[in-house]
């Protein structure tokens, strides 16, 4: 059987230390992908106040009739971070144009390196239109908290020389930026795409 890689991850050189490395990552990450909030969303989600990668002030709230995939992770993630990220390009792709109708946000949890230069860079290669946001330690803290999204440090050996080990849910919010739908880690592009047509089709009959 042929094994492939996904392109953004495909420019690594693979090692088997490197396999292993990641094979643990992926172990630890899973015990977070277990832990699924319950299905009643209600209490998930609100506003989002934060500065984008081009240091231009974001509000949810200013969103509103927009469609939202919204994810957490650091641009120094190893696996789930652009494992994830390949996905809502994949996802965004098969759109086509009704990808106008859709935001894709990339929040940072590590705000000390996601600097706004960093997450341009970071985000210019997976997909330009994708919107990156940061702020400071305690606001990310608190959005975090609002999505009941958990991350903690590890493996640090010096002030920027650590991993992040983070929830790895994709959240769906609907036009009126409402949770939805939770994506769990490595979730198959054709239900998001799915969940996302079901958004748009409900909308277009709301609105005729």
């Amino acid at each position: 059987m042929k094994l492939t890689t996904h392109p953004i991850v495909s420019k690594m050189k693979v090692t088997i230390p490197l396999l292993l490395l990641i094979a643990l990552l992926l172990g630890r990450s899973q015990l977070l992908a277990n832990n699924l909030p319950h299905q009643n969303y209600k209490n998930l989600g609100g506003e989002i106040r934060l500065k984008d990668q081009f240091n231009k002030n974001f509000n949810l709230n200013k969103n509103l009739g927009k469609i939202i995939v919204l994810f957490f992770g650091y641009t120094n993630c190893p696996d789930i971070c652009p494992v994830t990220l390949a996905t809502m390009k994949e996802v965004k792709q098969d759109l086509g144009d009704y990808s106008r109708e859709v935001l894709f946000i990339f929040i940072t949890l590590d705000p000390v390196r996601d600097t706004p230069k960093v997450l341009r860079r970071y985000l210019r290669n997976i997909d330009p239109e994708f919107i990156g946001l940061r702020g400071s330690e305690s606001q990310i803290a608190q959005t975090a908290e609002n999505y009941s999204i958990r991350y903690s440090v590890y493996d640090k050996k010096s002030v920027l020389d650590y991993k992040i080990e983070h929830t790895p849910f994709a959240y769906l919010l609907d036009q009126d930026a409402k949770v939805v739908k939770i994506f769990p880690f490595n979730s198959n592009k054709n239900i998001i795409l799915a969940m996302i047509k079901k958004l748009l089709k409900a909308n277009s009959s709301k609105n005729p």
